[in-house]
């Protein structure tokens, strides 16, 4: 759980740091910790180490785990069917969701394996609606 939040919290850290650079306005820091406020309260659900969803959600997170068990192995591109993971044969998301399956790997790496494949499943989904949000508003 303190993993989740210290990486999530890295985002608008950043966005302080260039806001620094750029020249302190108090206005942009409160729209900023405003913005970090909502993103807090859309992600919130997934600031846990548990499942959530539905059997689609669960077939996401084996192929997170397919992915994430062989990178540890270093094994590097990912093969199909190479764990107990894919046990049903599937390819997908492996082959055409490789952003949502190599994020957590990179994650487990940044975490040092401290998090089940569900919690870097569901970090992974939370710091790619933080990021976008916070493009968003830097677009804006």
């Amino acid at each position: 759980m303190i993993w989740i939040l210290a990486i999530l919290l890295c985002v608008p850290g950043t966005a302080l740091i260039g806001l620094k650079q750029r020249g302190w306005s108090p206005a942009e820091a409160l729209r900023l910790g405003l913005l970090t406020l909502v993103c807090l309260g859309i992600s919130g659900p997934f600031i846990n180490d548990q499942g959530l969803g539905t059997g689609e959600a669960t077939n996401y997170s084996l192929a997170v785990a397919e992915t994430v068990f062989q990178a540890r192995a270093g094994l590097f591109p990912v093969h199909f069917g190479q764990t107990e993971y894919a046990f049903n044969g599937r390819v997908h998301p492996l082959r055409t969701a490789v952003y949502f399956t190599h994020v957590p790997a990179l994650l487990d790496a940044i975490t040092f394996r401290q998090l089940s494949f569900w919690g870097l499943q569901n970090l992974s989904l939370a710091l790619s609606l933080w990021l976008g949000v916070f493009v968003l508003y830097g677009c804006l």
